[in-house]
């Protein structure tokens, strides 16, 4: 299994957690806002995943209820 990084997006900010496999997380959820430094942060953290299991992670967004899939 791809990790996947499942990401809540709000208005101002977004919240994520990341699953390195199957019900195994990568650490609690993580805020960041919708700034440079924000997304820097992001990309940070989608980086980590990438290095620690030599795999790009999945990235599912979801906004109230909507889900959109391959990222």
């Amino acid at each position: 299994m791809n990790p996947v990084v499942g990401i809540d997006v709000s208005k101002e900010e977004s919240e994520g957690f990341i699953f390195l496999e199957r019900n195994k997380s990568l650490g609690k959820s993580f805020r960041f806002l919708h700034t440079f430094d924000g997304i820097q942060s992001l990309i940070s953290r989608l980086q980590e995943v990438e290095s620690l299991t030599e795999r790009r992670p999945v990235i599912v967004l979801n906004r109230q209820d909507i889900i959109i899939w391959g990222l």
